[in-house]
């Protein structure tokens, strides 16, 4: 469907799921690899590379974007019926709500981006794989002629980011609170020396209806997080200022998390989900058409 999209499912495989589920704590070492077998009657409690479904419902938390097409993939093809597995999925608007379904034990794993620090550093999840770059697509946009465009490369280092502490005091930007699309835009008006709050009102709205009422005249900023909402604000005289990595420094990834005790009760479900997710992956990876058809 869009180009940006070949670029994002190219980092796909990035994560490592042996070394993640093994810094986890899990019972094993031995990896989700495309040979490991998968049988009924064995599981891996005696090493020897096998997994067995425990049965029961694998309850994921799935977001509507680029985050979660391979999960979402796997599921349609029925790769996780294949590995034995009953996965329902659970459709958030974003990852704070999630994390509200896995402190209230109504999913097991979930598909999240940055949000999942906070269910992370609460001891209530670990962090176990990753599947594509949350920083590619996330960018911050202002309207065609508004004052922020008139400055540029004001801050040391990026000549290409627009803005200045005059001309971004007193907006607001309009999303939803305790994600990533927050952290971009407090590190954005950071970098100016601006805090929400006092200098600037971050307005709490979902992705969604934040999108349509900064596309009707209400509030000033808009942080796009996927290719779709950033090619939303592209055709309706929305400007880029900032992407990710010029607002905050850094580069993140988008991935998954799981229930503590999920892991340790269940963690052949949680290897056998990340091969039939990854196996999605690798599909989607080696068809670009068939990747911009089901994106």
């Amino acid at each position: 469907m869009r180009h940006s999209y070949k670029r994002i499912f190219a980092m796909v495989l990035a994560g490592t799921v042996m070394t993640g589920l093994t810094a986890c704590g899990g019972a094993s070492s031995a990896g989700v690899s495309s040979s490991a077998k998968v049988e009924n009657s064995s599981s891996d409690a005696s090493g020897d590379g096998t997994f067995t479904a425990s049965g029961k419902t694998l309850n994921v938390g799935v977001q509507s974007n680029i985050i979660s097409i391979p999960t979402v993939y796997a599921k349609e093809k029925g790769y996780f019926d294949e590995l034995g597995l009953d996965v329902n999925l659970i459709m958030f608007p974003n990852g704070s709500p999630e994390n509200e379904g896995l402190a209230a034990e109504q999913l097991d794993l979930a598909s999240n981006g940055l949000a999942s620090v906070y269910s992370t550093a609460s001891g209530l999840c670990d962090w176990i794989a990753e599947s594509d770059s949350g920083s590619i697509t996330a960018k911050v946009y202002v309207r065609k002629g508004s004052p922020v465009l008139q400055h540029k490369g004001e801050i040391s280092g990026k000549p290409d980011m627009y803005g200045s502490a005059d001309t971004l005091k007193g907006l607001t930007v309009l999303g939803p609170t305790s994600t990533m699309e927050q952290w971009i835009a407090n590190s954005y008006f950071a970098k100016f020396n601006l805090s929400a709050g006092k200098d600037y009102e971050y307005l709490n709205m979902d992705r969604a209806a934040a999108a349509q009422a900064i596309l009707t005249g209400e509030g000033d900023v808009f942080v796009a997080t996927d290719v779709d909402y950033c090619n939303m604000m592209e055709s309706n005289n929305m400007v880029q200022v900032a992407n990710c990595i010029e607002a905050t420094d850094t580069e993140f990834q988008n991935g998954f998390l799981v229930r503590k005790d999920i892991l340790k009760d269940r963690y052949d479900d949680v290897v056998l989900f990340l091969r039939g997710m990854y196996k999605a992956a690798e599909e989607l990876q080696a068809d670009p058409d068939l990747r911009n058809q089901f994106a």
